[in-house]
């Protein structure tokens, strides 16, 4: 798996401060005038009083948004660089496939255990000469230190035997250590294993996993379990048997 370097400014400049709320808690002598609020959404009852929820009528936009929009867009294309001026140019592609890629990441199937031992002989001393621009050096410390937060490099984040890979935040990578993610599964409360992910792969998708939480309604703290049918079988990234994916032709 690699990890894109520097993308973390993304969700954090691009808070929408329109989802903000103003909360207030008011006696019943205030309840007619805040409920006439053009910016009124909601309220709850209390013991004594109520709990009004009210829509940011005015906000500080305070945030560079177009920092925000830049880092989005040139970590995508950075992940195309990756593959296409790196990956796709370097090794040949009987020796790699990739299974999946989000904003900041790539998971790559290799022919060998390290991926430098696939580099195309004729090109192996430009791969050389080039590495530093896409992975961080460590051939001293100090350029370790310098490369670890310099945005735009990659890092091996994990390496393994093997990946499941159903969706976009839904895989499962077995070997020495496992790693997984389940978007809408709770991994604390439910004993997924790699039998799950080999199901769904499969067709099986109709395995359910329940869920369990705290909600608060009427001024009452209430447990709740929500069944689900989570296991996400369909990619409409992917080819019609569900399994490899082609490159686009640039």
């Amino acid at each position: 798996m690699m990890k894109l370097i520097g993308n973390s400014a993304y969700g954090k400049c691009l808070t929408n401060f329109e989802m903000h709320e103003t909360v207030k808690i008011l006696s019943e002598t205030a309840y007619n005038k805040n409920i006439r609020r053009n910016n009124y959404k909601s309220h709850e009852d209390l013991i004594e009083g109520y709990e009004f929820h009210l829509r940011k009528s005015s906000f500080k936009q305070c945030l560079p948004i177009q920092v925000g929009f830049a880092v989005y867009q040139l970590a995508k294309l950075r992940m195309l660089q990756f593959y296409y001026d790196f990956i796709d140019y370097y090794i040949d592609r009987s020796n790699f496939e990739y299974c999946e890629m989000d904003t900041d990441s790539a998971y790559i199937a290799f022919s060998s255990d390290g991926f430098e031992d696939l580099v195309k002989p004729d090109l192996k001393q430009s791969f050389q000469q080039n590495k530093h621009k896409w992975f961080g050096r460590d051939d001293t410390d100090e350029n370790r230190l310098h490369d670890k937060r310099t945005p735009g490099l990659f890092k091996l984040e994990y390496q393994g035997d093997g990946i499941i890979a159903l969706a976009s935040k839904m895989y499962f990578c077995f070997g020495d250590k496992d790693k997984m993610s389940s978007k809408g599964i709770s991994q604390k409360q439910n004993e997924l294993t790699k039998m799950n992910y080999l199901a769904a792969l499969n067709g099986d998708s109709y395995q359910t996993f329940i869920n369990t939480g705290f909600r608060v309604k009427d001024n009452q703290m209430n447990t709740y379990m929500l069944t689900k049918c989570g296991m996400k079988i369909f990619n409409d990234k992917r080819l019609r048997e569900g399994f490899k994916t082609l490159p686009t032709t640039l």
